[in-house]
């Protein structure tokens, strides 16, 4: 209590080693004299001996170097040191209740299941080693894990249909916060029959007029903007190719069918198992690498989320600090 006392006073501004010896039972007790006006009233409340209630006061009446309590037959009445302690008594009581209340709420909200949405090629390739992870920590949580697609993953956490999703920025700062696994390079995927097949890598600049498939109707314009690589046309949207994609594996099945291009990194390849030599890509010069990331909702206080999102972190660490590396990742 001497530690939570310290951490109250201190949001007063009242010096530490003034209150050393003080904890909370002497606020009570003083509260409760300066309500009941006597000593025996006051110690009835509280479930005291008078002897021990008027021995505490003493030791905060010698803590703060000024009586405060005159005392008279019948009674008691607050000096003006005593009624300038009051109100910060009073609320350093109710923050000690709202700090303790506060964990209670984090402990009854203790998960039995943790719902983790997974976006293809968004680290789902280490899921594994995230589950072996949290799973030291949070033996008795029960973890279920489902694919979601990377414009509908944010509503789906939004709503509390998943706890947590692995998915990749941009995403939205003001809903969600999020932990940052690895970064790879932005690619533009085209067919195998494409004139840009045989390239390697180009300036953005040199790519910005090729065709590039669209989202789903619903998808988030902030989403969308950032994968057809609006910020590089000065705000203009691209050439829009084909129909409307909403999977990963439908954006690789439409590029491969020479339906049009499609920015991506090569985990997102990966994840759909299309062979690089179906799904050939260039390589973005001056675009920044894309993370993948652990997102949750903003401000959600429980700890089996949080730490499902540290334990994904530490992981990619311990991976990146492995001889092979993680696979197509730059530097953070």
């Amino acid at each position: 209590s001497v530690a939570l006392w310290m951490a109250i006073v201190s949001i007063h501004g009242w010096g530490p080693e003034i209150f050393m010896e003080l904890e909370l039972r002497h606020l009570r007790y003083f509260l409760a004299v300066a309500e009941k006006k006597n000593f025996t009233r006051a110690a009835a409340a509280l479930c005291v001996s008078q002897p021990t209630l008027s021995e505490q006061i003493r030791a905060l009446e010698r803590e703060a170097g000024t009586r405060l309590f005159t005392r008279r037959p019948g009674g008691t009445d607050l000096t003006p040191a005593g009624a300038a302690m009051i109100a910060p008594a009073q609320s350093a009581l109710q923050a000690a209740r709202d700090a303790l209340q506060t964990a209670r709420d984090i402990g009854a909200s203790r998960l039995s299941r943790l719902r983790v949405g997974v976006v293809p090629g968004a680290c789902s390739q280490f899921i594994a080693a995230f589950a072996a992870a949290y799973r030291t920590a949070f033996p008795d949580c029960e973890l279920t894990l489902c694919e979601v697609t990377y414009f509908d993953a944010p509503e789906d956490l939004v709503q509390g249909r998943i706890d947590v999703m692995l998915t990749r920025l941009p995403l939205d700062a003001e809903r969600f916060c999020w932990h940052e696994l690895v970064k790879e390079p932005v690619e533009l995927f085209i067919g195998p029959h494409h004139p840009l097949a045989m390239c390697t890598a180009l300036p953005v600049e040199e790519v910005l007029d090729v065709p590039i498939l669209r989202g789903p109707p619903n998808a988030e314009p902030w989403m969308m903007d950032y994968w057809l690589l609006t910020r590089y046309r000065n705000g203009e949207p691209p050439r829009v190719a084909g129909e409307g994609a909403t999977r990963v594996s439908e954006f690789a099945y439409q590029v491969t069918a020479g339906n049009g291009s499609a920015t991506g990194t090569a985990s997102m390849r990966r994840a759909v198992g299309v062979r690089q030599t179906d799904l050939p890509s260039v390589l973005l010069l001056g675009v920044e690498p894309n993370a993948a990331v652990a997102a949750q909702r903003r401000n959600d206080p429980r700890p089996e989320v949080r730490a499902f999102c540290l334990s994904a972190v530490q992981v990619c660490k311990a991976l990146a600090a492995l001889p092979d590396g993680l696979p197509d990742r730059s530097a953070d």
